[in-house]
């Protein structure tokens, strides 16, 4: 039964073996120029799609370090085989900020090597000690994967030294080298996957010419290479920011920008990989065209100056000279497009902006998307007199502003609440008038500085409190509009009010800039009621006047506003035509009423003061007919048996105070004569009502 049992675990065994190793099938390959990606340096260009390479530059961080990390170099050992890390921001693809993940493994049982992660003059080299996994992932900044097309440039493949790439044909768009080159390559294929290791056989000085390669990849998120060191002491292997094949120069691409604080720098921008290239290659002229959107009905930002900065944070703005071509269009030029300062590096150039919104150009809310001012422009640049594709993109601003109310003790700035901060999109108005909660104990002194519109700054408005009773006013009965006596241009004016004992109040009026005391309450209780005789200056008649009350400390009280009218006094209603009617002429003479004279009233529609009034009443033009005939006799105006005669006279025909009407006075008639002639006759008269006080 032992030895039947143990056989049998001996075939599991074995058959576990054999489902999980595969072989190996190693081909022999010969020189890399026969591999069907192959090209001399000297037989084409790097495309501009490929020139990037990648940089440890200013904004560059390391983050998740997972392993041994040292000194700014990340390293795998056999007692610790696995490190990793993310290093941010190494460069732009398209425009987009492009972060690596370097992961490194031990391979076999030797140590493996360490590569530099963090110092810009040797970024991505690698020491290997003996077989070491290097895997690249690149990646966007929300931590999803991003295709890129890449170049990797390495001088000195030597006897010392080897380097895998794995499934090399789905990764390579472009494998360059000199004219001759000693490289040869091989290839294992391991299940699925393929390994093609580059190699070198001859023994000849360091960075030979021979010994210099370029891979330029297809759109790719990952490599993983495996390099391997063939001598009894580390071998280096250096990341070349430099290119075997001429690379082109791309244009520049406008980036999208995100600024969550208003109150910083606004601008906007695009970058531009710029290869580093022999002195015979270099740029015979670089021009750059910023075009801000001119859509917007109230722009927001106008250009204000320009910047341009190197991948490291160097400065190099000298090196151009900007000028507004038009409102919208803003230029950069380089002065010298061959200067050294300009290359391996990815410029930035951005357009600095400055905030022009106010009360007067409030933003278009069209423009606002969650909160953020969206700025559309494009970029239009030309490298080598060769225009280059336009490019578009957006600067998004918070546009919420922020105003900040303190609570403060007036005598010694000590907090009394905790503050309060209210937001609303720039260039929208606020208005604090209200934010006087109440404390226990003390009372407001409130300001006029109360409205305003939010602006990019955050603004910090302080509200003082008093400690003691508030000064409180209201007018009683005031209605609005508040009316004025008609030829006193005055009024009585019932105020209630509340102070601190011991001290006068006064009420006061205000017009704009004109000031004036009402009334002085000296010794007034805590709590009452007044009532006030004013009298107003015709000139405020028609406006706003604010009302409010003060004490000998100039400390104010909450302010009510009135619109001052003029009293209407009295009236005169007439009606549009005073008509006799349709008559025959008679056989003597007959006496006609108007029809519509009740029409005519006299009302007194003063609130404030009684009047008295006088209506008088003359002939502009006698009753006549179309065929010129004048109608024989005047209209008159009997009261009781006195007649009056309407002529050419102003004349008083009723005086008196109240309302009335005209008819309970007296009659309008006139008188048809038989030697009257027939027709539709017509005439005018001139009503005047004068007003006196009673």
């Amino acid at each position: 039964m032992k030895n039947d049992l143990k056989k049998y675990v001996g075939c599991l065994g074995v058959l576990f073996f054999c489902l999980f190793i595969h072989p190996i099938n190693v081909h022999a390959g010969g020189s890399i120029t026969n591999l069907p990606y192959f090209h001399y340096a000297n037989s084409m260009k790097t495309p501009a799609g490929a020139t990037f390479k990648m940089h440890y530059g200013k904004n560059s961080s390391i983050e998740q370090v997972q392993g041994m990390y040292s000194n700014g170099w990340l390293y795998v050992r056999q007692s610790s085989p696995n490190a990793s890390a993310l290093i941010k921001n190494v460069g732009y693809y398209n425009g987009a900020a492009v972060n690596v993940r370097i992961g490194l493994k031990t391979i076999g049982t030797n140590d493996g090597g360490e590569i530099s992660i963090r110092n810009p003059s040797s970024f991505l080299d690698i020491t290997i000690r003996g077989q070491m996994g290097v895997t690249y992932c690149f990646e966007n900044n929300e931590g999803t994967q991003l295709p890129v097309e890449t170049t990797f440039t390495y001088n000195g493949l030597n006897a010392n030294k080897s380097i895998g790439y794995k499934n090399i044909f789905g990764l390579t768009q472009y494998l360059i080298a000199n004219d001759p080159t000693d490289i040869t390559y091989d290839t294992e294929e391991l299940g699925e996957n393929s390994w093609t290791y580059l190699k070198n056989n001859e023994h000849r000085t360091w960075r030979h010419p021979t010994q210099a390669f370029q891979v330029s990849t297809k759109k790719v998120s990952e490599i993983e290479t495996i390099v391997q060191n063939l001598d009894s002491t580390p071998s280096s292997l250096m990341y070349e920011t430099d290119f075997l094949a001429t690379p082109e120069f791309s244009g520049i691409t406008a980036t999208n920008t995100t600024i969550d604080d208003p109150q910083k720098e606004v601008g906007i921008q695009g970058v531009q990989t710029v290869p580093s290239v022999l002195q015979s290659q270099k740029m015979k002229n670089l021009k750059v065209d910023f075009l801000l959107d001119n859509n917007l009905k109230h722009p927001q930002y106008k250009v204000k100056n320009f910047r341009v900065t190197k991948f490291s944070g160097e400065d190099v703005s000298d090196l151009f000279e900007g000028k507004a071509l038009n409102n919208h269009d803003y230029q950069l030029t380089a002065k010298d497009s061959g200067n050294n300062r300009l290359y391996d590096t990815v410029l930035n150039y951005q357009v600095v902006l400055e905030w022009i919104g106010s009360k007067d150009n409030p933003v278009d809310k069209d423009s606002i998307e969650n909160n953020y001012l969206k700025i559309p422009f494009s970029v239009v640049s030309t490298v080598d007199s060769e225009t280059k594709p336009n490019s578009s993109a957006f600067t998004s601003v918070n546009y919420l502003g922020q105003v900040t109310v303190e609570y403060l003790k007036q005598e010694t700035g000590e907090t009394l609440l905790p503050p309060e901060t209210i937001s609303g999109l720039i260039t929208d108005p606020y208005d604090l008038s209200e934010k006087y909660p109440e404390i226990t104990g003390y009372y407001p002194i409130k300001e006029n500085e109360n409205q305003g519109i939010y602006t990019p700054e955050p603004k910090k408005v302080s509200h003082f409190y008093k400690e003691g009773s508030l000064l409180k006013f209201s007018l009683i009965g005031a209605e609005n509009p508040l009316r004025v006596s008609h030829f006193k241009k005055q009024r009585k004016l019932k105020i209630r009010f509340s102070h601190n004992t011991d001290e006068t109040i006064r009420l006061v009026a205000q017009c704009g800039d004109e000031r004036r005391t009402l009334g002085d309450l000296p010794n007034a209780e805590k709590e009452g009621t007044s009532e006030l005789q004013v009298n107003f200056s015709e000139s405020w008649l028609d406006k706003d006047v604010d009302f409010y009350m003060e004490n000998d400390k100039g400390e104010r009280s909450n302010i009510e506003t009135r619109h001052l009218i003029l009293d209407k006094g009295v009236q005169l209603f007439l009606p549009a035509n005073l008509t006799f009617g349709t008559q025959e002429i008679p056989s003597y003479d007959k006496s006609v009423e108007a029809i519509n004279q009740e029409e005519i009233q006299i009302k007194d529609e003063s609130m404030l003061e009684e009047e008295k009034w006088t209506v008088k009443v003359k002939e502009e033009k006698k009753l006549t007919n179309k065929e010129n005939k004048l109608f024989m006799n005047n209209i008159e105006f009997l009261v009781g048996k006195e007649i009056k005669k309407i002529n050419t006279t102003n004349q008083i025909i009723c005086e008196g105070s109240g309302n009335i009407k005209l008819s309970d006075i007296g009659k309008l008639r006139v008188i048809i004569s038989p030697t009257d002639f027939v027709g539709e006759y017509e005439g005018t008269l001139i009503w005047t009502l004068e007003q006196a006080p009673k």
